[in-house]
C-alpha cells in the first residue's frame, strides 16, 4: 500500500539543503542516525554522495552490476561529486545471495537498481533483509509514471505487503521497519 505524505506529516524535519528531492533523502537518512547506508544500483554515486552529506560517519555500502567509477569512465557521465569511501559489492540483485555480513545490519537501504515489477519485488525483498530493526527502506522513481519501464510505484501499491510513503512531490517513497520490542527477539 502506498500513501502520499509531506515529511513534516510522517514528524520528519526537512534538512536546508538546495533541491527537490535531495533535502528529503538526506531528511529520511538523518532521521535515523545510521551507521550503515546501502544502496542497490548505484549507477554514478549520486545518492552515495548524499548520503555521506548526511551521514558523514556512515560506513557507505553500494551494490551494482559495476561500480561507479566503472561508470564514471563511460563517456558523456553527468557531473557528480567525488565518490566518498565506499563497500562495493559487484552483483546482479536478481541473482544475489546476500552475504551474512550484510544481514539486518544497515539503518537505511537505498533501492534504485531494477525498475522492473519482478526487479522492484527482489530487490525490496533484499533490502528488508538488510534492513535492522528500526532502519528505513527507500525507494527512488515511486511516482506514478508512464514509462513502462519503471514499474516502482505499481509495485508499492499493488504488492508491498507494509504501508510505504511516497514524499508529495518528489518520486522517494519510504518504509520504516519497526524496532524490535525490548525482550523480543
Amino acid at each position: 500500500m502506498l500513501v502520499e505524505k509531506t515529511l513534516e506529516a510522517c514528524g520528519i524535519e526537512r534538512a536546508d539543503v538546495p533541491g527537490r528531492e535531495i533535502p528529503v533523502l538526506v531528511s529520511l537518512i538523518r532521521s535515523v542516525n545510521p551507521s550503515r547506508y546501502a544502496e542497490l544500483g548505484t549507477r554514478f554515486g549520486a545518492s552515495l554522495c548524499v548520503a555521506h552529506r548526511a551521514a558523514p560517519e556512515c560506513v557507505l555500502i553500494s551494490i551494482d552490476l559495476q561500480s561507479a567509477r566503472e561508470w564514471r569512465a563511460l563517456p558523456n557521465h553527468p557531473p557528480v561529486p567525488p565518490l566518498p569511501p565506499h563497500v562495493f559489492y559487484r552483483a546482479d540483485t536478481r541473482h544475489m545471495i546476500l552475504p551474512p555480513e550484510l544481514r539486518h545490519s544497515c539503518n537505511v537501504v537505498f533501492v534504485d537498481a531494477d525498475h522492473t515489477f519482478d526487479g522492484v519485488a527482489n530487490d525490496t525483498r533484499l533490502a528488508f533483509e538488510m534492513i535492522a530493526p528500526g532502519g528505513i527502506a527507500i525507494w527512488h522513481d515511486a511516482a506514478p509514471t508512464d514509462a513502462p519501464e519503471i514499474d516502482v510505484n505499481r509495485y508499492l501499491v499493488t504488492a508491498f505487503p507494509f504501508e510505504a510513503v511516497l514524499v508529495a512531490g518528489t518520486s522517494i517513497a519510504f518504509c520504516r521497519v519497526p524496532s524490535v520490542p525490548e525482550g523480543g527477539g
